[in-house]
């Protein structure tokens, strides 16, 4: 079954992939900084170096993934606001709010997972991309870094899971669209409805409707 892709996705993932190639790109990043420093034989203090600017990479990284939260709740919950009427015409077909709020929120742990992947290749291969040219240049010393770390997977994890739990936070207004708030609060939609008895309603829509309304209790 062909689904449509949410008209918030491409927002999400280009946020999860921007906060993503931000961790990333601290994280390759310190490494380069680690191995420039250790290239200096007469420097003692690694250990300090890397403790400092681990601690500042993380109140960073943590920043970033915060603000990308914050994002995408606004996005998920603006959407679903302009929503409202599709989203009781769902209601009427048979769809519960539980699991229009469980679609919503599988579709943003995809789209964080979809945007980590992303910003990790961005940001990873930006900053080797740049030590490349900057050795080119004579700017830094020929020093060998891995732009890829462990630390990225637990940062790729954490990405995705702040987008989903934002995209399940965002959507909590689809638990106040009621079925009678389509005839009650909605007049325009009323116009909708008839044709469902006239058989006049366009074709699409209706199935679009009717197989999301019976696709829902599955996942339940």
């Amino acid at each position: 079954r062909a689904t449509r892709r949410p008209s918030w996705s491409t927002p999400t993932i280009l946020v999860a992939a921007l906060s993503m190639a931000f961790g990333a790109g601290l994280l390759s990043l310190v490494e380069l900084l680690v191995a420039i420093v250790s290239a200096d034989q007469n420097f003692g203090q690694l250990g300090a170096i890397r403790i400092m600017l681990g601690i500042v990479t993380g109140v960073f990284i943590a920043i970033s993934i915060y603000v990308a939260g914050v994002v995408t709740v606004n996005t998920v919950a603006t959407v679903v606001a302009g929503q409202t009427r599709e989203i009781a015409l769902a209601r009427l077909l048979g769809a519960t709010a539980a699991s229009r709020r469980r679609r919503l929120a599988r579709d943003g742990l995809a789209a964080g997972g979809i945007g980590a992947v992303i910003g990790l290749v961005f940001g990873a291969g930006l900053v080797a991309i740049g030590a490349r040219l900057a050795i080119t240049a004579d700017v830094i010393p020929a020093v060998s870094a891995p732009m890829l770390v462990p630390a990225m997977i637990p940062l790729a994890i954490a990405v995705a899971l702040t987008t989903w739990i934002s995209a399940w936070i965002g959507s909590r207004r689809v638990l106040e669209v009621a079925p009678i708030r389509t005839e009650r609060d909605l007049p325009p939609v009323a116009a909708e409805l008839e044709p469902l008895v006239g058989g006049h309603m366009d074709q699409r829509t209706e199935r679009r409707l009717q197989v999301e309304a019976q696709a829902e209790p599955q996942n339940r």
